[in-house]
């Protein structure tokens, strides 16, 4: 049954436009996520480095100087911004982050790095 049902989904002629759409949106945000951090490199290299990437779903921080749990904690209670932590990076899945608030997004990641610090 799932399979006939996502058969007619496929075979739908909107499927083709929406799954171009989908795919725009996200070159858009990944365009955009690497103009910011291009942008703030020489403020953000204090506290944390871009690791490559190439998809339109998230991006990987390496932080120089602190605990990523601790940013991820603090992100939460004071800037209400949610990113996850594998290992030693912060991983921002900016995928379903409105374009308008990608700006945003990193530099409270900066502010909470910033923040840390100066305790």
């Amino acid at each position: 049954l799932s399979q006939a049902v996502i058969l007619q989904a496929l075979l739908n002629p909107r499927c083709a436009s929406e799954k171009a759409q989908a795919i725009d949106l996200l070159k858009k945000r990944f365009e955009k996520v690497k103009f910011i951090l291009n942008k703030n490199e020489p403020r953000y290299r204090s506290h944390f480095i871009a690791l490559p990437f190439n998809s339109g779903y998230f991006v990987c921080l390496s932080l120089l100087h602190r605990e990523p749990e601790m940013v991820r904690k603090l992100l939460i209670e004071k800037y209400s911004t949610g990113v996850m932590v594998s290992d030693h990076l912060i991983r921002v899945s900016y995928s379903s982050v409105p374009d308008k608030l990608l700006e945003n997004l990193f530099e409270n990641i900066y502010n909470a790095c910033c923040d840390l610090q100066a305790d």
